[in-house]
């Protein structure tokens, strides 16, 4: 069974021999389409979707902008995105990220944000979204930027929750160059799906070894 279109079948065997467990596409077309049970009872998988900061300019100009979305201080960061990354990713995919994976966020996340690299959003004092960027070598591109975390609160108005959109597209617009990539949870599938809409293909696939 494959995974990706246009792709032929990877086996276990293959990700093993894989320099570093990561697998690179060359294709830029690539979209997700199903994973192998045997490769995700192994391995956890994570999907590295390359684009342009023009897809994100595009898509900003279909959003309008919300007076009532306004910027949090800098030094939030520290402490709002290891508390994000805790309640709307590892403790949503607990039982799919398994112990060792989920430590291993867990770590990543009370490193990685910083006042340089994060922004968070709030409404009448209320944190309701924020997006955390990285720069990283990455096959051909030096220093490419890494969208590491977005958080937008569910339980908003739509008008509120669009304009959040806006709010964090714009910023990352301001952090990024003109190659920006992301990397996603296999079982993600809504950024899966808002990612491809955009534009942004699977370059690189990481399979890490429960």
């Amino acid at each position: 069974m494959s995974f990706l279109k246009g792709i032929s079948e990877i086996e276990i065997s293959d990700i093993e021999k894989a320099d570093g467990r990561k697998i690179h596409f060359s294709n830029a077309d690539l979209k997700m389409t199903e994973l192998n049970p045997a490769i995700e009872d192994k391995y956890f998988p994570q999907f590295t979707y390359l684009g342009k900061s023009s897809f994100l300019e595009n898509y900003l100009g279909s959003l309008n902008r919300d007076p009532k979305v306004t910027k949090m201080p800098k030094e939030v960061a520290y402490v709002l995105g290891p508390e994000t990354c805790e309640k709307y990713f590892i403790k949503k995919w607990e039982e799919k990220l398994g112990p060792n994976i989920a430590k291993m966020f867990r770590d990543a996340c009370a490193k990685v944000f910083d006042e340089d690299n994060s922004i968070f959003f709030e409404v009448d004092g209320v944190p309701i979204g924020g997006v955390c960027i990285q720069k990283e070598d990455f096959c051909e591109f030096p220093k490419l930027d890494i969208i590491r975390w977005v958080w937008v609160e569910q339980n908003l108005p739509i008008e509120i929750k669009l304009g959040v959109h806006a709010a964090i597209t714009e910023g990352i617009l301001g952090m990024v160059g003109e190659n920006v990539a992301g990397g996603i949870f296999s079982h993600n599938i809504p950024s899966i799906k808002i990612a491809e809409k955009l534009g942004f293909r699977i370059r690189c696939a990481t399979f890490l070894p429960y």
